[in-house]
């Protein structure tokens, strides 16, 4: 995580005084959320790992995604996906997911699934949108407490914000998976781990 201690809004940094230096270090050093911009262009039935971070105890990934085309075929629903995570598999996880309907219409489902030991837990489309020319947005959020919040939006309409309360995993790692998209995504992390944390 990169740090951010400048002093440009303050002319008072040379004469700070000792008892208030902690406190201006405070508000001045704030963590600058990573920024990160991808394309990607996923074959039908293939699923490719965009993005993913070690992340400190709370944090949040905001997503804003252009799906240019849906990469159609008989099985597999085309979808791009933001995981959080405790383990490298993804065996303890939740998946926050867009898709099209199917067969591919105006309408964007938008659903979250669990996995505790790579059994599922709880699967639900919890928000249904006009697709509006395959932009949206994804956001989801951890918390110390270990509940994880998370939130989707198109260009006309947005989901109230959904909360897993009891999730049943730690988030370690969060990550962008895409599968039979081609498209990009610009997404921004608050809370990545940097190598020395």
């Amino acid at each position: 995580m990169r740090i951010d201690c400048t002093t440009e809004k303050s002319g008072l940094a040379v004469k700070v005084l000792v008892g208030l230096a902690a406190v201006w270090t405070l508000q001045a050093c704030q963590p600058v959320p990573l920024k990160i911009s991808q394309s990607f262009d996923v074959p039908y039935g293939q699923y490719h790992t965009l993005v993913r971070h070690n992340v400190l105890s709370k944090g949040e990934l905001v997503c804003q995604v252009h799906v240019e085309k849906n990469n159609l075929g008989d099985a597999w629903v085309p979808s791009v996906v933001l995981a959080a995570a405790e383990d490298d598999k993804e065996d303890y996880s939740m998946f926050l997911t867009s898709s099209p309907t199917k067969p591919v219409g105006d309408t964007r489902l938008f659903s979250v699934r669990t996995h505790l030991n790579d059994k599922p837990i709880v699967r639900s489309t919890f928000f249904k949108a006009l697709d509006t020319n395959g932009d949206f947005s994804l956001r989801l959020a951890w918390h110390e407490d270990g509940s994880i919040t998370y939130q989707v939006a198109t260009a006309d309409s947005k989901s109230e914000e959904q909360l897993l309360e009891t999730p049943g995993f730690k988030t370690r790692h969060v990550s962008v998976h895409t599968s039979g998209v081609t498209g990009s995504t610009n997404c921004e992390l608050k809370g990545a781990k940097s190598e020395s944390n």
